[in-house]
């Protein structure tokens, strides 16, 4: 008896074995515009190199989801793009992602953190000084790019 790949697009290898140039951390509510650059980000890069969420199910449907997250963020993921907006704060899931992020902050490992804003917003987590994309400005599209040229500088 042999075993068949039900989908030849899925991920060759378990998420936590993995280590990606770029890793996404937003809120639901913004997952269309994330989606979409998403798309783009994985043109560019070779297969498995973008942690987006719903290309992961099988691996992420699991009991200890919260520590392969933080592993992933924290651990495996060379650059970790945030997508600030009114929902982040008060998203369970972002909040434990945002866990994994401040502990690269304070690690001076600020370059491997890039946010994008969806508003104006003043977040409590967030300084004056942070420098970020703006959402509203740029397109899915370009967001990606500006992505890609810190993939390549932090390469």
């Amino acid at each position: 008896m042999s075993l068949l790949r039900i989908n030849d697009e899925a991920p060759d290898f378990a998420a936590e074995n993995l280590r990606f140039q770029v890793a996404l951390s937003f809120p639901g509510t913004k997952r269309d515009y994330v989606e979409a650059l998403a798309n783009r980000l994985k043109k560019s890069l070779p297969k498995n190199q973008v942690f987006y969420d719903r290309d992961f199910q099988a691996h992420l449907a699991r009991p200890d989801l919260d520590v392969l997250l933080l592993k992933i963020y924290r651990a495996r993921s060379s650059l970790v793009v945030v997508f600030l907006a009114k929902d982040y704060a008060t998203s369970d899931w972002c909040g434990l992602e945002w866990r994994a992020i401040r502990d690269m902050i304070k690690k001076k490992s600020g370059k491997q953190v890039m946010f994008v804003r969806f508003d104006g917003r003043r977040y409590r987590w967030n300084v004056s000084i942070d420098g970020y994309l703006d959402a509203t400005v740029f397109t899915p599209e370009q967001i990606a790019t500006y992505i890609l040229e810190r993939v390549n500088d932090n390469a």
